[in-house]
């Protein structure tokens, strides 16, 4: 009868452990559930303020492209079909009939633009300053040479 009580002891400690365990686990997963909500919040606040820095300081350029034909000594007059490309940008783009491009948004800082008149060699790099906000740039070709500058 001896070797019953203790089986029955063994059985009753290992139930004890047993709840004992599950409860333990229960308050651990009960108290690290709130913090771990709060880091979620934090973390989600976090972001939102990277994102809206980021997103404050970038720029909207359009950039002009005009023809000036030295031989003919006329006023620039705007060059369609150029591909323009801004030097570390995924996009380049094409000219309209108004030398203009559609907007690059990117962000501030030194660039160097690229522009290759449809038909011809591509110009020397132009380097320019992109500001905060919208900003609009005129490049002039010059002809027969293909050599780009800044329009001031």
């Amino acid at each position: 009868m001896g070797n019953m009580k203790i089986g029955a002891l063994l059985k009753l400690r290992r139930a004890m452990w047993r709840t004992a365990t599950v409860m333990a686990l229960f308050s651990m997963v009960s108290l690290t559930a709130p913090a771990t909500a709060a880091q979620q919040e934090k973390s989600r606040e976090e972001a939102q303020k990277n994102t809206e820095s980021t997103e404050s300081k970038k720029a909207s350029v359009r950039i002009t492209v005009l023809l000036v034909d030295l031989k003919k000594k006329q006023s620039p007059q705007p060059l369609a079909n150029a591909t323009v490309k801004i030097k570390g940008e995924e996009h380049s783009y094409e000219t309209d009939k108004d030398g203009k491009t559609p907007t690059f948004v990117i962000l501030p800082g030194a660039k160097t633009i690229v522009i290759r008149p449809s038909g011809a060699d591509p110009c020397n790099d132009v380097d320019v300053s992109v500001k905060e906000g919208n900003q609009v740039i005129t490049v002039l070709v010059e002809m027969p040479s293909v050599k780009c500058s800044l329009q001031p």
